[in-house]
Formats: C-alpha cells, structure tokens, sequence
C-alpha cells in the first residue's frame, strides 16, 4: 500500500516545527500500518471464511450467507480500527497534556 503524506520543502523552517512535523508523520505512518494489519487480516480471515462456504446451496443462499459472513468480520475489524484509534488518541492526548 502507498500512501501520499505532505513533506517539508526545504526552505528555512525553525527546529522545532521540523520535529514537530516528523514526530507527527513518524505517528500517522505507524497508525496507518496498524490500519493495513487490520485489512490484511480480515482479508485473509473473508477468503478463509469464504472458502468453507458450502457451494452446493441454493445460488441465493450462498449470496446470503456469504455477504453475512463477510458483514461480520468487516464489522470485527472496523470496531478493532476504531478501539486502536480510540486508544492511540487517548494515548496522545495524555502525553501532550504531560508536556504542559
């Protein structure tokens, strides 16, 4: 996966907006890869899943079921992104306010 983030240009910025910024983009590349895991998994979790799915049902049925299964994990792993997000935002917030 690619992902397109600002960088700074070159021009004269002060220090500490430079760390500032690399500090932040060193965090927002790690929340991002967690995110990847997350979709990498329920990937493989829907095509392990969808391979068990027996396919000598109805045409209908085996839509049905399949898309519940598949609404089922997805949900898994939204409701997972979100508590690390929660988390990793608490997690900020606390150190931030330490700072002050």
């Amino acid at each position: 996966m690619f992902y397109t983030l600002p960088k700074i240009k070159k021009r004269k910025i002060p220090r500490e907006v430079k760390i500032a910024f690399y500090k932040y983009y060193d965090k927002l590349k790690q929340s991002l890869s967690k995110h990847r895991t997350y979709a990498i998994q329920a990937a493989r979790e829907l095509e392990k899943k969808f391979l068990k799915i027996r396919k000598n049902t109805n045409p209908k049925v085996l839509k049905k079921n399949a898309r519940k299964l598949a609404i089922n994990i997805l949900n898994k792993y939204k409701e997972k992104s979100k508590k690390y997000q929660v988390n990793k935002h608490k997690d900020f917030l606390v150190k931030a306010d330490l700072k002050n």
